[in-house]
C-alpha cells in the first residue's frame, strides 16, 4: 500500500472551500442591506457584487505570492523575503488585525444576543459563553477545527429558505430602476460591503496547509468568494424587497426583522430560529480569527498556540466587559478598516514586489 505525502494536520480541498465560506460569512449577513442602502439605496445588491470583484482581484494578488512557497504560511514568506525584522514587523500587524476582528465579532454576539434574545443578562455572562466556545474551537488542530467548520457550514442553508419567505411577500419593484443610485455610491456602498467579505485572508495560513496543486487551490478560494458573494447577493436583493430603500436605512438587522413579521404555528418567533442557528455560524467565524491570531502569535514568538488562545480570550473578555456602546464599535470597525486595507492589500503587494525583485536578481547573478 502507497503511503500519503500528504501532512497529517493537511487540509483537503473541499475543507479549504468550507473553511473559506464559513470565515467569510459573519454579520454582514444579517444587515448586508443595510450596510449597502445607506449609499446605494435599492442598488445595494450591485454594490455587493462591485466588492466581491474586488475580493477575488486581493484573493489573486495573495495567489500570486503564495504559490511560489507552497509549503509556507504568509508569516513564513514574510520573514523569508523582508529579513528578520521586516517580517516580524508584518506579523505583528496580522496578529494586531486577527486580534481585532475577534473583539469586534465578540462584542457583535453580545450586543446581538442583549438585543434580541436576553436583555436583562449581564454583560459578563453574556461574554463569557461565547469566549468559552470560540477558545475550546479553536484551540484545536487545524483539521480538526476545518471539520467543524465544514459541518456547521450546512446551516447556511437555513437562512436561505426562510429568507424566502419575506421575498414571496416582497415588492420586487423597490429593485427598479437599476443602476439608478449612479456609480459613485454603488463604489460606496461596495467599501461598505467590503467588510463583509473579510475572512479570505485565511489563506495566509490554510493555503499551505491546503492538498492540490497552486490551480485547483486558486479554483476552490475563487469558488468560495464566488458562493460568498452570491449569498450575499440573495440576502441583500431580500431585504430590499422587503423593505423600501428609506426603510432600509432604519433597519439595521433587516434578515431579522423581516423573519419577525412572519409566524408558524410550530414556530412563533422564527426570527430568534434563525438567530439560534446564525450564532452558531457566527461563533465558527470567530474561532476562525482566535486560530489565525494564535498562528500569527505562534510564529512572532513561537510560543504554543494553547496559551496564546488563552491570554486572547482573556483579553478579549476583559475589554469587551468595559468596550461597550455604538462609539467603541465605530471606532473599531474604523482601525479595523484601515489595518485591513494594510494587511490584505499592502503587505502581499509588498512580497511580491520582494519575490519578484530576488528572483530577478538571482537570474542576473547566475547569468
Amino acid at each position: 500500500m502507497k503511503a500519503s505525502n500528504a501532512k497529517p494536520n493537511s487540509l483537503y480541498l473541499h475543507q479549504l472551500f468550507f473553511v473559506t465560506i464559513n470565515i467569510q460569512i459573519g454579520f454582514a449577513a444579517l444587515r448586508i442591506s443595510y450596510i449597502t442602502g445607506k449609499n446605494a439605496g435599492h442598488d445595494g445588491w450591485l454594490s455587493v457584487l462591485a466588492a466581491g470583484v474586488a475580493t477575488q482581484l486581493l484573493i489573486l494578488l495573495i495567489w500570486l505570492l503564495m504559490r511560489q512557497y507552497p509549503r509556507q504560511d504568509l508569516f513564513q514568506i514574510a520573514v523569508k523575503l523582508l529579513g528578520r525584522l521586516g517580517g516580524k514587523l508584518a506579523i505583528v500587524l496580522c496578529a494586531f488585525y486577527f486580534c481585532l476582528l475577534v473583539q469586534y465579532t465578540l462584542i457583535e454576539i453580545t450586543r446581538l444576543i442583549h438585543v434580541w434574545v436576553l436583555p436583562l443578562t449581564p454583560q459578563w455572562a453574556l461574554l463569557f459563553f461565547p469566549v468559552l466556545c470560540i477558545g475550546y474551537v479553536a484551540v484545536e488542530p487545524a483539521r480538526v477545527l476545518a471539520r467543524f467548520l465544514t459541518l456547521s457550514s450546512l446551516l447556511l442553508l437555513f437562512p436561505l429558505v426562510l429568507g424566502f419567505i419575506p421575498m414571496v411577500h416582497g415588492h420586487w419593484l423597490y429593485l427598479l430602476p437599476v443602476g439608478d443610485a449612479g456609480f459613485v455610491p454603488i463604489m460606496k456602498g461596495a467599501k461598505e460591503a467590503f467588510f463583509g467579505f473579510l475572512g479570505f485572508e485565511s489563506i495566509f495560513v490554510t493555503y499551505a496547509l491546503s492538498r492540490g496543486t497552486a490551480a485547483q487551490k486558486l479554483g476552490v478560494i475563487c469558488s468560495a468568494n464566488a458562493a460568498v458573494m452570491l449569498y450575499y447577493v440573495y440576502l441583500a436583493i431580500a431585504g430590499t424587497v422587503a423593505f423600501s430603500s428609506e426603510e432600509s436605512k432604519l433597519v439595521p438587522e433587516p434578515v431579522l426583522y423581516m423573519l419577525k413579521a412572519v409566524s408558524f404555528k410550530i414556530a412563533e418567533r422564527p426570527d430568534l430560529l434563525f438567530f439560534s442557528v446564525w450564532l452558531i455560524i457566527i461563533l465558527g467565524t470567530s474561532a476562525g480569527y482566535l486560530f489565525l491570531a494564535s498562528s500569527a502569535i505562534h510564529r512572532l514568538l513561537g510560543l504554543k498556540r494553547k496559551p496564546v488562545i488563552i491570554a486572547i480570550c482573556l483579553a478579549c473578555y476583559l475589554i469587551a466587559l468595559f468596550a461597550t456602546g455604538q462609539d467603541v464599535m465605530k471606532l473599531l470597525r474604523k482601525i479595523l478598516e484601515y489595518t485591513s486595507f494594510v494587511v490584505l492589500a499592502g503587505i502581499p503587494a509588498l512580497l511580491l514586489i520582494v519575490a519578484r525583485f530576488r528572483k530577478r536578481t538571482e537570474v542576473h547573478s547566475y547569468e
